[in-house]
């Protein structure tokens, strides 16, 4: 009895090992044959890994190819379905993207980085009901480990519809935790610029410590500039408009070739000065014109927290 017992056993466990890994025969020069067991999950999660640096190294057809080796190495891994639905997006198929988005959270409807991942999609393409609704479901699962990315791109969605207090709101929360993404602060310094917090915007796309782009450096070109055009101090003049020239060369030595350079050449000219053409920051801003200790004490801010009672302050005075 005892001896069954444990035959079933060894039968069932035989059984699981099979439905996760297969077997290979390689017959040997001398005649023998050697059987090597491969791990489905293993090799599943390589060409995943696969997928996602061709992917990075904007090759989407080789990494969609690695994706498909994925799933059909193991069909019931949710991880392969999403990275296949946001290679399809990239490419523009955005039906087979939307198909692979769902059969993941088929798969695991717990998987909070396919919701994060889904809902993007959907922002993009307007659906933003749907697309908020994902973000829930992910951001109100506590064992989601990346939560900063989620409130990153729910604060992106929350920009794309002009939702200014909400994208506000979700920034801010994502900076909350350790590590959270760069882009945060980019995309709060443009959030800001967009509404003529000038100052503000130039706190945050200050505490950006990644690598400057032609984005960003654009960005910052353009904020220093309608500071200036605000009205400030000497001091304060010829610090941004050495900063604002400074980057402005840099810029086109280093991204010449880029939109944001062709838009610096249309706006100054080759010593760094304003063109007569470009436009100034907008006349309502203009009436927002900060005191000097309160214009030195937004770079001074440790947490956004301060920052955001500043900003308030100054809205309410103007």
């Amino acid at each position: 009895m005892r001896s069954d017992m444990w035959m079933k056993l060894a039968v069932a466990a035989s059984s699981v090992l099979l439905l996760s890994a297969c077997v290979t025969r390689t017959i040997n020069s001398d005649g023998s044959v050697q059987s090597t067991v491969i791990d489905k999950n293993k090799l599943s999660d390589t060409y995943i890994d696969l997928a996602i640096e061709y992917q990075q190294h904007n090759a989407p057809q080789v990494a969609l190819e690695r994706a498909n080796l994925a799933v059909s190495t193991k069909d019931d891994n949710p991880k392969a379905y999403m990275i296949r639905a946001m290679i399809y997006q990239q490419l523009g198929q955005y039906d087979k993207a939307e198909q692979d988005f769902k059969k993941a959270l088929w798969l695991d409807s717990k998987y909070s980085e396919d919701n994060v991942n889904y809902a993007v999609f959907l922002c993009d393409q307007k659906r933003y009901s749907e697309a908020l609704y994902n973000f829930s479901q992910a951001l109100d699962n506590p064992l989601y480990y990346t939560p900063e990315i989620g409130y990153y791109s729910r604060g992106n969605c929350y920009a794309k519809q002009d939702s200014f207090e909400s994208a506000n709101r979700d920034y801010l929360a994502a900076l909350n935790y350790k590590s959270p993404p760069q882009d945060t602060y980019i995309a709060l310094s443009r959030l800001q610029f967009n509404h003529q917090n000038y100052q503000l915007a130039n706190y945050y796309l200050n505490r950006y410590s990644s690598s400057q782009t032609p984005e960003t450096m654009w960005l910052h070109i353009q904020i220093l500039q309608a500071m200036i055009d605000q009205g400030v101090n000497s001091i304060k003049y010829r610090e941004y408009n050495s900063y604002r020239k400074t980057l402005g060369q840099l810029l086109i030595k280093n991204y010449g070739d880029t939109k944001e350079a062709q838009q610096y050449l249309l706006q100054y000219d080759a010593s760094g000065a304003p063109l007569p053409s470009r436009k100034k920051a907008l006349p309502e801003a203009t009436s927002v014109i900060l005191p000097d200790n309160v214009a030195q004490s937004i770079t001074l801010f440790e947490s956004p927290s301060e920052a955001v009672k500043i900003s308030r302050k100054v809205n309410a005075s103007a």
